[in-house]
């Protein structure tokens, strides 16, 4: 993790981080990896083995970052109140870049920059291996769901989420 704000990252910071912290995985380029849907569909893997990475921000502009299952929608109001905000709102592109060093659409659930709280979703655990951002909107990191434990021990949330229609 680094904190410099300034410091962009893309796929190949990424793959730094895995092996300067012994994470096995698998940084692949597709067409499109920008949303848990099109990274389904460019791997042609069904949305449930998508773990998505998405950032919130509080009201006090401290960014959040939430990761948790493709198929899943945070309940954003009731998310806020469990973790004692009052209001959430999505993040910008900026911001996303800012507080991530990863653009938009390509933020992986691990190695972002220091000071983003980070909830993960505990349902995320039932799954083995996994996809998830890759550095950019084209790349997409393979890895086995069970790293997160090791990663954020203590950041295992029963997060409210509803089913994407």
């Amino acid at each position: 993790m680094v904190s410099e704000e300034s410091e962009v990252f893309g796929p190949e910071e990424l793959r730094k981080y895995m092996k300067a912290n012994g994470i096995e995985g698998e940084v692949i380029e597709v067409g499109s990896g920008a949303t848990s849907e099109s990274a389904a569909s460019s791997l042609e893997a069904p949305l449930d083995s998508i773990v998505k990475s998405v950032l919130f921000m509080d009201k006090n502009r401290r960014p959040i970052l939430v990761i948790m299952g493709g198929e899943h929608k945070l309940q954003q109001n009731t998310f806020a109140r469990l973790i004692g905000c009052r209001k959430i709102r999505l993040a910008t592109r900026d911001e996303v870049l800012r507080f991530t060093g990863y653009p938009a659409g390509g933020v992986p659930p691990m190695g972002v920059k220091q000071g983003v709280r980070i909830f993960v979703d505990s349902k995320v655990m039932r799954k083995k291996m996994v996809y998830a951002g890759g550095g950019s909107e084209k790349h997409i990191l393979k890895f086995d769901a069970k790293i997160l434990t090791k990663l954020y021990p203590n950041s295992f949330v029963d997060l409210p989420v509803m089913n994407r229609d």
